[in-house]
């Protein structure tokens, strides 16, 4: 079979404000859910469009579909989105099928000022431990 049949195809298309402002300069990182140690299969950054370049990425034959079993017809993978100013978003489980273009919306969510001081790189929040962490009624 020609090889170029077991590609898929993904655009990330990042935005904040519930997909209405396009969130351009956006570190997309795409890794291989399916394989072990989970490898960087892409490295790209958006547009001011808020899109990736369309990722060429490996997927198993359409023919897969047509057959009964438990074998997936399409591959796994993992996209994380990082921008400075907003919280990381990991997408896992994004499906690629062979011959098929996937469009990935992810919406960013700001990063207050009041937080920004709170927030590590990849860890989330920094909840000080003496903080009472009960919400007040």
């Amino acid at each position: 079979m020609d090889k170029e049949q077991n590609i898929g195809y993904l655009i990330v298309n990042v935005a904040t404000a519930r997909g209405a402002i396009p969130v351009g300069g956006a570190a997309v990182t795409v890794y291989d859910a399916d394989s072990e140690g989970r490898p960087i299969v892409a490295s790209v950054v958006t547009d001011s469009s808020g899109k990736t370049p369309k990722l060429a990425l490996a997927a198993p034959d359409r023919s897969i579909s047509m057959q009964p079993g438990t074998t997936k017809p399409y591959a796994s993978y993992l996209v994380e989105i990082e921008k400075e100013g907003y919280y990381t978003v990991t997408n896992s489980g994004v499906p690629v099928f062979s011959g098929i273009i996937s469009i990935q919306p992810v919406d960013l969510i700001p990063i207050s000022e009041s937080d920004s001081q709170n927030i590590y790189p990849r860890s989330g929040l920094n909840i000080p431990e003496n903080e009472n962490q009960m919400l007040e009624e």
